[in-house]
């Protein structure tokens, strides 16, 4: 994969996941965990000048895309 490119989730996957299919529901948060994680590291302090995972906010952000789900129009 040359850079730049970015694979598109099919739509039978998203369809899926939207009726609820577990599988498909893992394949989306597989797709887009390392983007989730990206908002719930912040930086910590200017004299230790550290990074921070923040579990709580990953906790939260995964329960939004799966509860979104059952909003999204096809």
């Amino acid at each position: 994969m040359q850079t730049g490119e970015y694979k598109l989730l099919k739509r039978e996957t998203i369809e899926k996941a939207v009726k609820g299919d577990e599988d498909a529901i893992a394949a989306i948060l597989k797709r887009y965990h390392n983007y989730i994680k990206s908002y719930c590291c912040k930086y910590e302090g200017y004299s230790n000048g550290r990074y921070v995972f923040d579990e709580d906010k990953m906790q939260y952000l995964t329960t939004k895309v799966v509860l979104s789900l059952s909003k999204f129009r096809l």
